[in-house]
């Protein structure tokens, strides 16, 4: 193992504001300037303490390219790392090959730093700034009261450890190949979901008859009371917008009182502001949110039209129509159960189910591994950037994980 040494990110760092920049102030950036189209602005919704997702890339607000090119130095491009400078910092986001632009505008609550390739390898450094231990401690050197910060000063004098940039680029790549594997995996996901969709559409495009949704589902209100004995939790902040596949929880151990118990294959519907379109099926069981509405197929062979139907546009807008209330506006079982959708007949949908249930069962296997992959990066992350682990041995316990070979499994499977 080569020697490491500890320098400021000041010093790995391009010189001068081509180094590092915050964005541009707030006056000078605000709704009035958003625009359909043109360069995406990186705010705090867009990062993540999340290593895996090095960029949040959703909901993304636009600047026509002539009020960017007046802010040229908070520019972040391929290579560059982008961090809070106030809200919830320790946040850190990477640009790297596979952004979705070429190129971002930071926003006035976050920084970007260039790094010098001739110093650090980019994307070893944001593992090691992405490391728990160096974001707890950004989290300690907070400066305010009310809105915790971290400025420009503070990040540039951020002490960081690095060997040799050959050794920097094995680690990144040892790391990388659990993150790129978790991407493919991410990726199929969100593929299945669209092919599902596209696949309703097309079975229930020209049908002439209709079903109420109370015909394939029934709600479940097995109501429990918190035990303290563990499990899984899904409240609304775990259920993802327009997918249909459920990638995140909470403990159940950490409820304090009364929710609602669901099954494997249960329907998990958001009732509380429907317009946010949270439809996602439970892998397994455990206990949810009262503002989750827990469906259940009456016929298991039509479970996959069950879930296609209740996540689709078409219905989420009608049930969003009917719900009761301005500022927090709610939908009622009572609604969606009379929601009608079209009916392709009972043999199509029979059979379309079918292939929503194997798409299913791909999809849920392939995010638990994520699980498990994970937990192999946590665990690797911290011994490789103290040294205490080599890059062999990293590479021994992850395997060959070569983003070629993922990619190519991965689309095949979809077909």
């Amino acid at each position: 193992m080569s020697d490491w040494n500890e320098v400021p990110l000041g010093e790995i760092g391009l010189p001068g504001s081509a180094g590092f920049a915050t964005g541009p102030f707030g006056s000078a950036v605000s709704s009035k300037t958003f625009a359909a189209s043109g360069t995406p602005m990186i705010r705090g919704s867009n990062l993540s303490e999340d290593v895996s997702k090095r960029l949040v890339e959703t909901e993304y607000v636009f600047l026509p390219d002539h009020i960017v090119q007046r802010f040229g130095r908070s520019i972040a491009k391929r290579g560059d790392l982008v961090f809070t400078c106030w809200g919830t910092i320790g946040q850190v986001g990477f640009i790297d090959k596979s952004s979705k632009f070429e190129k971002y505008l930071v926003s006035n609550k976050q920084m970007r730093m260039t790094p010098d390739p001739s110093r650090v390898d980019s994307r070893f450094l944001y593992y090691a700034l992405s490391d728990r231990r160096m974001i707890d401690y950004v989290k300690s050197e907070a400066i305010g009261s009310s809105v915790p910060g971290f400025n420009l000063g503070q990040l540039k004098s951020l002490i960081v450890r690095v060997p040799e940039l050959p050794e920097q680029r094995a680690i990144a790549a040892a790391l990388g190949a659990l993150d790129d594997k978790i991407a493919a995996n991410a990726k199929l996901a969100t593929v299945a979901d669209e092919l599902i969709r596209a696949l309703f559409q097309r079975a229930c495009g020209s049908a002439r008859d209709h079903v109420r949704i109370d015909s394939l589902v029934s709600t479940v209100r097995d109501q429990v009371a918190p035990d303290g004995s563990g499990g899984v939790y899904v409240g609304l902040e775990h259920v993802p917008r327009h997918l249909m596949w459920l990638t995140d929880s909470g403990s159940a151990a950490d409820v304090t009182s009364a929710k609602l118990r669901f099954g494997r294959g249960d329907i998990l519907f958001g009732k509380l502001r429907p317009y946010f379109h949270k439809v996602s099926v439970a892998p397994s069981s455990g206990i949810c949110s009262t503002d989750i509405l827990v469906l259940r197929a009456k016929e298991p062979e039509l479970a996959g039209f069950a879930l296609a139907a209740l996540s689709s546009d078409e219905v989420v807008a009608m049930v969003t129509a009917s719900s009761e209330g301005t500022r927090m506006p709610r939908a009622s079982w009572k609604d969606l159960a009379a929601a009608e959708i079209s009916w392709p007949g009972d043999a199509p949908a029979r059979e379309f189910s079918s292939r929503v249930a194997s798409l299913r069962d791909l999809v849920q296997a392939r995010l638990r591994e994520n699980e498990q992959l994970a937990a192999t990066r946590d665990a690797l992350l911290p011994a490789l950037m103290s040294g205490r682990l080599t890059v062999r041995d990293a590479e021994a316990a992850i395997g060959d994980l070569r983003p070629t070979q993922i990619n190519a499994g991965s689309s095949k499977e979809l077909v």
